[in-house]
């Protein structure tokens, strides 16, 4: 794999020389300056606001604000994952049941550490859109699990349209969208909003979908 090698240099010999990870995943809005780097920084900062992508130039400059002069950046940028929330295979196949109770899940092969992406039930069965933090990259995969549909008498298939939201956090969580059989389930955040109306983002395509209060059960 290339390498970019970028020189900061204040006229000494005596360069110190800090390589960028490929990427920083977080589970909360915040990343330290020392999280972009794979040596030991001698102090450190916590990065505010936090960006998406750090290139080399931004963290040159962040290197000299700590106090750093002469020296050189090996890697070209560090992108930043926040709000991730891993599972497993066992963790995912375990709570998939519970929200599928009317599927019979066949075991598929998962990666043994993920992030779901995106989830959507078919008739055919599940489709799993899952992130992969490999060590030097990140991958977005696609699997099918199949699901079954079980007898359910007709009295317990719901004919209108709800939502609910499963939180993971303070404002991140799952829009569960049911109607009949069908049930979606996509990785969202709620955004801060003056209006009366409530405002969800979606993770994937960062689209925003607007609910009127009490539309969604558990917001």
């Amino acid at each position: 794999m290339r390498k970019l090698v970028f020189f900061f240099l204040a006229g000494s010999v005596f360069a110190s020389t800090w390589t960028l990870k490929p990427y920083v995943t977080t589970s909360q809005a915040e990343v330290w300056l020392q999280d972009l780097l794979v040596e030991t920084l001698p102090t450190n900062i916590l990065l505010h606001p936090v960006k998406s992508v750090y290139t080399a130039r931004d963290v040159g400059v962040l290197l000299r604000k700590v106090g750093l002069r002469d020296f050189v950046i090996v890697g070209e940028k560090v992108n930043v994952y926040g709000g991730v929330v891993f599972t497993t295979p066992e963790r995912w196949f375990k709570d998939a049941r519970q929200r599928y109770q009317e599927r019979m899940l066949v075991e598929t092969a998962l990666p043994e550490r993920f992030e779901v992406v995106d989830e959507r039930m078919t008739d055919e069965g599940i489709e799993l859109v899952c992130r992969v933090y490999l060590p030097d990259r990140v991958e977005e995969r696609c699997y099918a699990v199949s699901a079954r549909r079980r007898d359910i008498p007709p009295s317990r298939v719901a004919s209108q349209t709800s939502y609910r939201f499963e939180r993971l956090g303070e404002r991140e969580g799952f829009l569960v969208y049911e109607k009949g059989g069908l049930r979606i389930r996509v990785p969202v955040r709620v955004l801060p909003t003056q209006l009366d109306d409530i405002l969800v983002e979606n993770k994937s395509n960062q689209r925003v979908l607007r609910f009127k209060k009490g539309e969604i059960e558990g917001l």
